[in-house]
């Protein structure tokens, strides 16, 4: 396991269990790629690990996290009401929302419409070992790194980014099907 996700992401400290052979050979193949950890940082989570305190911290970031959770469903509700082709996780865990677009879109032609409404997301298809077009339709959005007025905030622009782009996307078919259409008839 990491205390990097739920304590801190820049300790870079977990643990493991398992047979004492694999831990020896794991532990020798740690020192010869970065020597070791941070001997002060290890001697600071002792000390919080012994006085408690985790547990505490634990309990505290949860109900946090559940409730920025909270607030990115709502949000989501609320402003993705109008497009129901457009669906997400509701996750008992985790700090991710999975959205998915409509089919024929893409998360990447998605992203530049979202940059220009200053909100940005991660493109699920790189979460997937093999992705395909089918993982183009994925958005994973990230819940705990914000308050829940900016979420809402990210939400709404995300929604406006969302409408901007499927209309870009009608006109363009429109378009393709007025070419094919002119293309189609015979002239005399």
């Amino acid at each position: 396991g990491t205390f990097s996700k739920a304590l801190c992401p820049g300790i870079r400290l977990g643990w493991l269990v398992g047979p004492q052979e694999v831990i020896d050979r794991l532990s020798f193949a740690k020192r010869t790629s970065d020597l070791a950890t941070n001997s002060m940082v290890q001697v600071i989570l002792t000390e919080f690990l012994q006085k408690g305190l985790y547990q505490e911290h634990l309990t505290r970031v949860n109900c946090i996290y559940g409730q920025r959770r909270d607030a990115i469903l709502s949000a989501l509700a609320q402003e993705f009401k109008s497009l129901p082709e457009v669906s997400w996780t509701a996750p008992t865990g985790g700090l991710f929302i999975w959205l998915t677009l409509p089919k024929g879109t893409s998360n990447r032609d998605l992203l530049e419409f979202a940059v220009a409404e200053k909100v940005v997301f991660s493109p699920g298809d790189i979460c997937f070992l093999d992705a395909d077009e089918d993982s183009l339709n994925y958005l994973r959005l990230c819940f705990i790194q914000n308050s829940e007025p900016k979420i809402a905030e990210g939400i709404k622009r995300l929604a406006q980014a969302l409408s901007k782009y499927l209309a870009h996307l009608a006109k363009e078919r429109l378009a393709h099907s007025l070419r094919q259409r002119r293309n189609e008839h015979v002239l005399i």
